[in-house]
């Protein structure tokens, strides 16, 4: 013999697990979905903030060439007076172990 209010404490405990679960598997795909946005988001936020410092020319680098440095190059030429200096770049002649 089984006691009917035994019974239906059984289904109601094994309706309420289900329900459980269903509530957990929902709000797995809902939160799970989120988090895809987000990532997909951030991914493309991450590619746009790349593609403009790539596409854009940095300062410093659009501005200062070979002539626009302070540095002349060699050789340097100095004129006074009429008359003309040029020194050229200075190179080791000689340098023991190269130590000094």
């Amino acid at each position: 013999m089984s006691v009917p209010g035994r019974r239906d404490s059984l289904l109601g405990i094994a309706l309420k697990s289900y329900r459980q679960r269903h509530h957990l598997r929902v709000m797995l795909k809902i939160y799970s979905a989120m988090i895809m946005k987000l990532l997909n988001t951030s991914l493309l936020h991450c590619a746009i903030v790349v593609g403009a410092l790539l596409a854009a020319p940095l300062e410093g680098a659009a501005t200062t060439g070979p002539d626009q440095s302070g540095d002349p190059g060699w050789p340097r030429a100095k004129t006074s007076n009429g008359n003309r200096l040029i020194v050229y770049q200075p190179q080791v002649d000689n340098w023991k172990s190269f130590k000094n």
